[in-house]
């Protein structure tokens, strides 16, 4: 839901969330300031307040789990990452075992395979891709490991890179998986719904100090748009500003070059 904003500049999805945000309640609010009557809306304040405390706790309570869901998911996302290329550095370093021709072979593609996921990879997965670059080069290091049988490599090295090779490919299906945004529809159709009500039943009060309400209800709104910016950046954590970098990567190939 959240992916057209992905290409856009972090300050400027700040802007539009939290400005927009901020903009349209205090708008609305100076709309209702002059067509509806001020003792209207104090007979409301009293029970526009109990509402307005219940809405609240509640849309706090939703804002919460969903944040805290999300910065999980990001975490998550960070852990794939650096599993595959502790993985892809234990699986480069077996290459020690095997015979002269197929470990130049393995080396080779182990650092193509790193690299490619570094430069093409990554351009991919912020935008929920997977890169046929890295899917062939995965591919060609699994050929090259099934050739072990028939190349003499010993029985404990063979399972030992078999288990690495297929540990690196189930983190990438699970980086794979990440990089795509994590809340559904129905998860930003309920944010954003408790978000308006609470902007709403703010937007109901009226207080003799036009200044000080302008101020109170900008601060709230400010504050929602945030936290709405916050779960945008959270949800695709591949993507933006403060995506996840590749730079465990590009230590695991630094490690891979020093190594004979």
């Amino acid at each position: 839901m959240t992916a057209v904003l992905n290409d856009l500049p972090t300050w400027l999805v700040a802007l539009i969330i939290v400005g927009g945000c901020t903009g349209l309640s205090i708008g609305l609010l100076l709309l209702l300031r002059e067509t509806v009557k001020q003792s209207m809306r104090d007979m409301h304040n009293d029970v526009a307040g109990y509402f307005f405390a219940v809405i609240g706790v509640l849309y706090a309570l939703l804002l919460g789990f969903v944040v805290i869901t999300s910065w999980e998911h990001v975490v998550a996302a960070e852990t794939d990452v650096q599993r595959e290329a502790a993985d892809l550095t234990a699986l480069y370093k077996t290459t020690v075992g095997l015979p002269a021709g197929m470990r130049q072979q393995a080396q080779a593609e182990l650092r193509r395979y790193t690299s490619l996921v570094i430069t093409s990879g990554w351009p991919a997965l912020a935008h929920g891709e997977s890169s046929p670059r890295v899917d062939a080069s995965l591919n060609r290091l699994y050929e090259i490991y099934a050739r072990g049988h028939n190349a003499g490599v010993p029985a404990t090295v063979d399972s030992a890179s078999l288990q690495f090779l297929n540990e690196v490919s189930s983190a990438r299906a699970e980086r794979l998986a990440g990089a795509h945004g994590f809340l559904s529809g129905v998860f930003w159709g309920v944010v954003l719904f408790g978000g308006v009500c609470t902007l709403a039943f703010a937007l109901l009060f009226y207080l003799e100090n036009a200044g000080i309400q302008l101020a109170m209800v900008a601060i709230l709104a400010a504050l929602v748009g945030s936290m709405l910016f916050l779960l945008v950046v959270l949800d695709h954590p591949y993507a933006g500003g403060y995506s996840i970098s590749p730079e465990a990567f590009r230590t695991a190939l630094e490690q891979m070059r020093l190594t004979p």
